[in-house]
């Protein structure tokens, strides 16, 4: 029993990881001379597992002698294996021969009495006499076993990192494997201490295990998935086979050591628990070795789908390299990550992002090698994968390879990868150490391909982002730049305007008093025609002193010199006021005008008089030139903190977009009936800079055309 569950699975163990490095690059000669040792050492244990289970006294002795053929080749394959891993030099197949002249003659030994001399079959195994074959193989395994390691600690004084890290793994097993194998299996014997033999194969155990260790956390090739499935495999067949010999021994003993029918009734039951449970089985083997070798596992779908979230949300460059090295990091738990973006300015490749200020940023030129490596191969670049490559490449490839390393090196890297948009290298993602001290798998490699992919549309747009924010930001400036030069434009402007009207109103003054007095007959009696020309001009010239004034008015306003003297008075008897100067306007035209107020309530307000009966006479003035007939009605209401006045006409009206801009500088109505009536479009203007200036509110209001308008304005009490 102890046989079948230890022996098997060693061998499935072993046997597997043989064919995995071999298959793996079958052309590699370290390949090639590690599955020659682990073959060597299977065929140990497959003999062993014959020579220590059966019972016949031939039948044991023939697997006996046989044992000693893996052995014979250990040796030899062991120190070719180490020879073309340190890579010192290549042997010559003269070299390769004269390793195996030992083997050969093991080989030629075995069936005679100096391999065996007698056996004894005991309940634990096989106890044998050995011969004088077992001492020249002593010395033999002895003699290469110690030579191998001996390069081993010669090779790992001179190495560093990850290769110095796979010597130590490889040396410790192989130091204690051997030691075990050959004091349980030849040493002890030769003191007549046999029942320990048993244990010999698990040296073959501990150096698969310590190379395998090897492999795994220091990327000589990934076999996680290999060696799950040979413990989950050799876990099935042990639970089946202690099920199997249990069934068999029940029914043997109620079946009256009926073995044949025991059998029969045990296969049956164990082919129904294979088709049942196999499956279940399979599942808590795999969640359990699961917990081993994929302990800091990650679903690789979930998290390109939160890279690539994360990417796609940002356009900032800086903010989405940060958020990138920060996403990488905690996904893949890397220690340092680097990435260097194209500068085609400066023919380079330049570290992005936030870095350690004590480093100097990371610049990598165009023309250097790791740049074309990347451009000729566009493939992620690993440390380890370099060193498997220096291995088994041609005397070009490894200069080259060695040159890329040593710049690795200096950028103190473990994974490179390229970042390509549209074919072209646009960035450089540089990985250091993982924190668990793991090497990245194929499934990390994987991962960060697909996602480089991924960054190279991000950055793109993200460059696309940047060039247009550079654009609009030189749009602003210039938009700016013109809105400060028309600033000052208007402000010459307004400054003439206030100095030309200062200029006009004394002469425009003086004609008005001149034509006064002459319509009036100061200077003599005028005939009809003579007064109506008068007139005319008076009206004219009457036009040109309120233009005037609205032009200065103005002029003060946008130099900010309005003063305002502020005083209480009741805006209801400055609205009669107003209303009773322009009657006989309003009058001429059969137009009504009307005060509506509440009783005997008080309308007092504290504001300047001048510039709010100004405001009002223009209100009134423009109903009664925009109305053809009817009534214009004036309305006061008392608010809480304020006071509301509208004045209402029944005359043209307003269109429904032209509300908007009434109150804007040289602004009139767009209606066709409107283009006849007298005006700059400067009054309501005025009007709403003035209220502004009191802390008050206007608007305008109305239904449309020839439906009259309302014009409303508040003012603080």
């Amino acid at each position: 029993m102890f046989v079948y569950l230890t022996y098997i699975p060693i061998l499935i163990i072993s046997l597997a990881l043989g064919f995995l490095v071999f298959f793996k690059n079958r052309k590699n000669p370290v390949n090639i001379s590690f599955s020659f040792f682990v073959l060597s050492v299977s065929i140990w244990v497959f003999t062993l597992i014959f020579a220590d289970s059966l019972k016949n006294y031939e039948q044991v002795f023939l697997w006996s002698q046989l044992a000693m053929i893996g052995p014979a080749f250990v040796p030899a394959t062991f120190l070719l294996f180490v020879i073309y891993y340190l890579n010192e030099y290549r042997p010559s197949i003269a070299s390769i021969i004269s390793l195996f002249l030992p083997a050969i003659v093991v080989l030629i030994f075995i069936p005679t009495k100096y391999n065996i001399k007698n056996i004894e079959i005991k309940e634990w195994g096989v106890e044998i006499v050995p011969g004088a074959l077992y001492a020249f193989f002593m010395i033999y395994i002895l003699i290469f076993m110690a030579f191998g390691l001996y390069l081993l600690v010669k090779k790992y004084r001179q190495e560093s990192g990850v290769i110095k890290m796979q010597i130590k793994y490889i040396f410790g097993g192989i130091f204690l494997g051997t030691a075990l194998g050959v004091c349980t299996n030849l040493i002890f014997l030769f003191y007549g201490v046999s029942n320990l033999s048993i244990l010999g194969p698990f040296s073959v155990l501990i150096m698969s295990a310590s190379i395998s260790y090897a492999i795994l956390k220091y990327r000589l090739m990934d076999i996680r998935i290999v060696i799950q499935k040979g413990i989950i495999y050799a876990a099935l067949f042990g639970l089946t086979f202690i099920l199997y010999s249990f069934i068999i021994k029940l029914f043997a003993g109620l079946l009256e050591n009926s073995v044949s029918m025991a059998s029969n009734i045990a296969a049956l039951i164990l082919s129904l628990f294979i088709v049942l449970s196999f499956r279940p089985l399979e599942r808590f083997f795999q969640k359990a070795t699961n917990k081993i070798f994929f302990k800091r596992d990650y679903d690789i779908s979930q998290t390109l789908a939160e890279m690539g979230q994360t990417i796609s949300e940002i356009v900032q460059i800086d903010i989405l390299i940060k958020q990138v090295i920060g996403t990488l990091s905690r996904s893949l738990q890397v220690s340092d990550i680097k990435i260097l973006l194209r500068d085609d300015n400066d023919q380079l490749f330049q570290q992005a992002g936030d870095h350690n200020k004590k480093n100097k940023k990371i610049e990598v030129g165009l023309e250097s090698k790791l740049v074309k490596f990347l451009l000729k191969n566009k493939e992620p670049i690993s440390f380890d994968w370099l060193h498997l490559k220096i291995s088994d490449g041609n005397k070009i490839n490894i200069k080259n390879y060695q040159e890329i390393i040593s710049i690795l090196k200096k950028y103190k890297a473990n994974l490179v990868l390229p970042v390509i948009f549209q074919k072209e290298l646009i960035g450089i993602i540089i990985l250091g150490k993982k924190l668990s001290g793991d090497p990245f798998y194929e499934k990390d490699v994987n991962l960060l391909s697909i996602f480089s992919n991924q960054l190279g549309i991000a950055i793109n747009n993200a460059w696309l982002f940047e060039d247009l924010e550079k654009k609009v930001k030189g749009r602003t400036r210039d938009l700016k730049k013109a809105n400060n030069e028309l600033r000052r434009i208007d402000q010459a402007k307004t400054e003439f305007i206030s100095v030309a009207s200062h200029q006009l109103r004394t002469p425009l003054t003086a004609i008005k008093g001149i034509l006064d007095m002459t319509r009036t007959g100061d200077f003599g009696r005028l005939n009809k025609i003579q007064l109506n020309y008068i007139n005319k001009a008076f009206n004219s010239n009457e036009r040109l002193i309120k233009l005037v004034n609205d032009l200065l008015n103005i002029s003060r306003i946008e130099m900010g010199k309005i003063k305002l003297n502020i005083g209480e008075f009741s805006i209801d008897l400055m609205i009669k006021s107003v209303m009773e100067e322009l009657s006989e306007q309003a009058k001429n035209k059969g137009i009504g005008l009307i005060l509506k107020t509440k009783g005997n309530a008080k309308y007092q307000i504290r504001a300047d008089s001048e510039q709010i009966r100004q405001v009002i006479m223009n209100l009134i003035d423009n109903a009664i030139k925009y109305t053809e007939h009817g009534k214009i009605v004036a309305r006061i209401d008392n608010l809480k903190n304020s006071l509301l006045v509208s004045i209402a006409d029944s005359g043209r009206g307003i269109k429904q977009g032209d509300l908007k801009y009434i109150f804007n500088k040289y602004t009139r109505s767009k209606y066709e009936s409107s283009k006849y009536i007298g005006g700059e479009g400067l009054g309501l203007y005025i009007v709403k800079k003035i209220i502004e200036a009191h802390n008050g509110s206007i608007w305008a209001e109305s239904k449309g055309k020839n439906k009259g308008s309302v014009f409303y304005f508040k003012l603080p009490k």
